[in-house]
């Protein structure tokens, strides 16, 4: 009713016979930006997928180096320490795993060889 009031009864009808050449002549275009940006974005999803999968691979080579390191280090921990004693207080005190020197340990004074 609006359209007939503004542009008169045949309005509708040159309406109907327009807007199908108007589809018709962007609907090819159309249909090739829609497949252009459907690509771009594949190619997008793509490049995506591909780093997450590098940082994944560089994240499980991190982890496994740093597993034979640990396991480096346990087999160096596991090396057999030849006990070393040392009296403290008139008690002998295994101090073979502390990385203190015996001989700095014997020379202090009774009282702050105990502090040590």
């Amino acid at each position: 009713e609006t359209v007939a009031l503004f542009y008169g009864k045949n309005a509708t009808k040159y309406a109907c016979r327009v807007i199908p050449s108007i589809v018709n002549r962007i609907f090819d275009k159309s249909m090739k930006i829609a497949a252009e940006e459907k690509r771009k974005e594949e190619e997008k999803q793509e490049k995506i997928r591909k780093a997450a999968e590098e940082k994944e691979a560089k994240r499980r080579e991190e982890e496994e180096l740093a597993a034979k390191a640990r396991a480096e280090q346990q087999q160096e921990d596991d090396v057999v320490h030849d006990p070393i004693y040392v009296t403290i207080a008139g008690r002998e005190v295994d101090i073979s795993e502390t990385d203190i020197d015996p001989e700095y340990l014997q020379a202090l004074p009774e009282d702050v060889r105990e502090e040590v």
